[in-house]
Parts: structure tokens; sequence; C-alpha cells
């Protein structure tokens, strides 16, 4: 992480190479089988759903990219 500090009137600007994939709304996370570590998403793709009382919410990558970790375990609510 790059965190550069201008004194021109620029204000700061913060670089960070890393994406995260945040779920869209509260509910229990379930990855799809065919999302590992490893695999490439483009935007748009859909890595799991939320399951919230009443409806099933798709968690979709706003970012291109390969997935390095997964940090939500199977049935953890989000």
């Amino acid at each position: 992480m790059t965190l550069v500090t201008s004194h021109d009137g620029g204000g700061e600007r913060l670089t960070i190479p890393d994406r995260i994939v945040v779920a869209p709304s509260v509910g229990r996370f379930r990855r799809f089988d065919t999302v590992t570590v490893g695999h490439d998403v483009e935007i748009g793709t859909c890595i799991g759903i939320l399951e919230s009382p009443g409806c099933l919410i798709p968690v979709e990558s706003a970012f291109r990219g390969r997935i390095e970790r997964i940090l939500a375990e199977p049935g953890q609510r989000v």
C-alpha cells in the first residue's frame, strides 16, 4: 500500500494494488464451488450468493483479476 501526500493542494491519494469484493447486503455467504483461490474473474463474475430471509443476493466481482484469498467461510454471516 502506498500513501502519497501532496502539498500542492491536490490532497492525499491512496494506491492499493489489492481489491476486495464486498458483500452487497447482509446474509450468509455461500461460495460457488467453481470459484477457488487462483481462479481468474472478470467484472461481473458471480462468485457466490448471500442467503437472506426470503431472498438470494448474488455477490459479483467489481474487478478483473485473480482470487488470492477467500475471507468469508461458507455459511458465515457477512
